[in-house]
């Protein structure tokens, strides 16, 4: 044991011996450094290294980009260019996907148009118009718009007749005297109210029948309409008939027969049963408009399959009471949503006889109606070119229906509790009271040159005759177009209950007859 120990004790001492002491060798001494040495013991700071991405000998260790740059980011974009930036169109360091290559705008939205602008020119913008047609305007109630119905045509004009007329007045149709097509009055203002009075005196009703040219009928009344009859006899019922005879009954028929009796003889010339599966729109148009368009009406009139669909072979127009918001921008339109169809440009007949049968909704503010305008406002804008109510139902006024003419006189619907009425005679509208009126019911009119008759189950309602004094009580020498709609509310149909809804106008089907003309 006391031997090892000596033995141990002695090598270490030659081991000191031949090593008196180790040098320090100062240099770089981290192996990952491109100078490193392997014989030095002590760190200096003096190691090189690569760059990132580099050898020690400058050689890329990664891939090369299409920049040349090793290690770098740069990709091809998909116009083929290293890089690029041509969709940066703001030059705010963000690619924009709303151009193409060629820096075209390629934006779709909703709120966009065809070339991918909004309403302000930005491509892919988010500007939208409000209720008024405003860009960005912040208007959501149609009556805070300078247009109420918030309709413009493209001159700007409220309720205008849109492209028939080009803006900036030119190409305006023979006959008018502006873009709104407007005529010209007896005394040359055009659009103005001027009417020529029996006695050739022009200007409005207090002006046209001052007695400046001592203008009295024969009853002596001043602006008054009383003249002497064939017979002599002042104020008196007989007139000449086509063929010249005093107090004769002989009348010129819709064929231009004097005493002719093709007014007795029809043809059906067109009908519609409702027998498909959707409304055939060969002979109906669906009409949209929003709440308030007309008479201050709550509905807004949709081309939505809930509100106009054919079901068992008839017609349902039905009104809903529900939160109509078609922009998606979380304004409700409307407050209930219903149908309005009409046939112009599809069916147009002058001199007729038409013929529905149809079910009524009940319930205290609907306001169904059958009735008729129209092609073309030969004489001016409502109510100066006429219109034929068939059949107007208002909920407020249970199991009674009217008839109504409207011209350029008489131009009110009758209603003698109805703030608004202004007087209008009860002998252009009337009314008769029917059994059930959720039940089928006949509702038609005859049409010829000599008067217009009412009926609802062939019983006469209302019968307006032909003075033949002028267009201002007879504009109906033109084509007129069917309408079938059911308003909510408005001016007539009045207060709303909310519980009645849905309600269906149901038309079991549309019959309109001719008389054959040699």
């Amino acid at each position: 044991m006391y031997k090892t120990f000596y033995i141990i004790i002695f090598l270490l001492l030659c081991i000191y011996c031949n090593n008196p002491q180790i040098s320090e060798v100062p240099g770089c001494t981290k192996k990952t450094a491109c100078n490193f040495d392997v014989s030095a013991n002590l760190d200096d700071d003096s190691c090189e290294f690569a760059e990132e991405n580099y050898d020690c000998d400058d050689n890329c260790l990664v891939d090369v980009d299409c920049a040349g740059e090793c290690g770098g980011s740069a990709v091809v974009d998909e116009c083929g260019v290293c890089d690029g930036t041509i969709f940066d169109m703001d030059d705010d360091g963000i690619l924009d996907s709303n151009y193409d290559c060629d820096g075209n705008c390629i934006a779709t939205g909703n709120n966009l148009d065809e070339n991918g602008l909004d309403c302000s020119g930005v491509c892919g913008g988010n500007a939208v118009e409000d209720i008024c047609g405003i860009c960005d305007g912040n208007v959501y109630d149609l009556f805070g718009c300078s247009c109420p119905s918030g309709i413009f045509d493209e001159c700007g004009i409220c309720n205008g007749l849109g492209a028939i007329y080009e803006c900036g007045c030119t190409g305006i149709q023979e006959g008018r005297c502006d873009c709104d097509g407007r005529r010209e009055d007896c005394a040359g203002q055009c659009g103005g109210s001027n009417i020529t009075d029996v006695c050739g005196n022009c200007g409005d009703w207090v002006v046209a029948n001052n007695c400046k040219d001592d203008c009295r009928d024969c009853e002596g009344k001043c602006g008054g309409d009383a003249i002497v009859d064939c017979t002599g006899e002042c104020d008196g019922d007989a007139v000449l008939d086509c063929s010249g005879e005093c107090g004769g009954s002989a009348v010129e028929d819709d064929c231009g027969v004097c005493g002719g009796d093709s007014y007795v003889e029809y043809e059906l010339v067109w009908q519609d049963e409702f027998d498909g599966d959707e409304l055939d729109l060969d002979k109906w148009n669906i009409e949209k408009w929003p709440a308030g368009a007309f008479n201050e009406e709550k509905q807004a009139y949709t081309d939505e399959i809930d509100n106009i669909y054919l079901a068992d072979g008839k017609l349902h127009i039905r009104a809903l009471r529900e939160t109509y918001d078609p922009d998606d921008n979380g304004v409700a339109d409307a407050l209930y949503t219903s149908g309005r169809i009409t046939t112009k440009h599809k069916g147009d007949w002058q001199y007729a006889k038409v013929e529905v049968k149809a079910q009524l909704p009940l319930g205290e503010g609907t306001w169904p109606a059958i009735w008729m305008l129209p092609t073309e406002n030969i004489y001016g804008e409502w109510p100066a070119s006429g219109e034929i109510d068939i059949m107007e139902y208002v909920g407020k006024d249970p199991n009674n229906v009217h008839s109504s003419i409207h011209n350029a006189i008489y131009n009110t619907n009758f209603d003698p509790n109805h703030p608004d009425n202004d007087g209008m005679p009860q002998s252009q509208t009337k009314s008769k009271t029917v059994g059930d009126i959720s039940t089928s019911h006949i509702y038609s009119m005859i049409w010829r040159k000599d008067k217009i008759i009412f009926f609802v189950d062939g019983q006469i309602i209302l019968t307006y005759d032909n003075l033949g004094s002028g267009f201002e009580l007879w504009p109906f020498d033109q084509k007129f177009n069917l309408l079938i709609n059911l308003a909510i509310g408005g001016t007539w149909g009045g207060t709303v209950s909310p519980e009645i809804f849905p309600v269906e106008f149901i038309v079991d089907y549309v019959k309109v007859y001719k008389q054959p003309c040699d």
